[in-house]
């Protein structure tokens, strides 16, 4: 390709083999957090399902960042403590600059030999999360992240 339109063609080819994000309903949401009191959540309606890779909101209030993505074909979520003072940086799921937020996650993963073991991955993620699920290529780290924070 050796100009912006070929390329620009060549991407709106791509997107014909997208997989949309599986349909989730306010329903689902509550019952991926059931200890969360108050649970406040993203207006669906609004939701893009065919150019997202995660969903992901945050609550201000409480300053959780709740993250929801397709793992092994199944929905799957995590709820991350979040600082509400965005940097600029670069976020970790979608390796670009962008005002981004601290986040840390804490596992669910307990040693038997110390009850009181728990385990917090911290990473920088986008503040915008409409913005980085645009610009992400590839969604390993983020795997990764739900794997370790869940115990996978």
């Amino acid at each position: 390709m050796k100009t912006d339109e070929e390329y620009q063609q060549y991407i709106q080819h791509l997107t014909e083999f997208l997989l949309p994000f599986p349909e989730i309903t306010e329903q689902k949401l509550k019952k991926m957090f059931p200890k969360t009191k108050k649970l406040k959540l993203p207006d669906l309606s609004k939701v893009d399902h065919s150019q997202l890779t995660y969903l992901s909101w945050n609550d201000l209030r409480s300053n959780r960042k709740y993250i929801i993505y397709e793992l092994d074909g199944e929905l799957v979520g995590i709820e991350c403590k979040f600082s509400p003072t965005p940097k600029k940086n670069i976020c970790s799921l979608c390796k670009c600059t962008s005002e981004v937020s601290y986040f840390s996650a804490v596992t669910k993963v307990k040693k038997s030999n110390n009850p009181d073991y728990f385990k917090s991955i911290g990473n920088l993620i986008c503040k915008d999360s409409s913005e980085c699920n645009k610009k992400i290529t590839s969604s390993l780290y983020l795997e990764n992240i739900l794997r370790d924070s869940l115990g996978m």
